[in-house]
């Protein structure tokens, strides 16, 4: 009897520390948005904006570029970054005169 009550006190003990741990992590998706702005920047695309909610786990891109390799490109930099975020693109093409 003795033998299981402890192991019922072992047990009980692992699963409330393993609730506690859970309870301390945070929900909100790591700040990208300044890696992102860099790659743009790299690329010579810095007339793309970068927003970000964290807390929904959603990368934005606006702005303008002026061809649609241009706005692929922007995505593709932006997915790179961003790992399992969703990258709303939101760019405009503005094709040169």
């Amino acid at each position: 009897m003795k033998m299981l009550r402890m192991f019922s006190i072992v047990g009980l003990t692992f699963a409330l520390h393993g609730l506690t741990g859970c309870s301390k992590a945070s929900d909100k998706s790591p700040d990208v948005s300044s890696v992102i702005r860099q790659s743009l920047d790299q690329a010579e695309l810095k007339d793309v904006s970068v927003s970000q909610d964290r807390d929904k786990g959603v990368v934005t891109l606006t702005g303008h570029v002026p061809s649609d390799d241009a706005k692929s490109q922007a995505e593709t930099i932006a997915k790179t970054a961003a790992g399992g975020q969703v990258v709303a693109n939101e760019i405009a093409i503005i094709p040169p005169d």
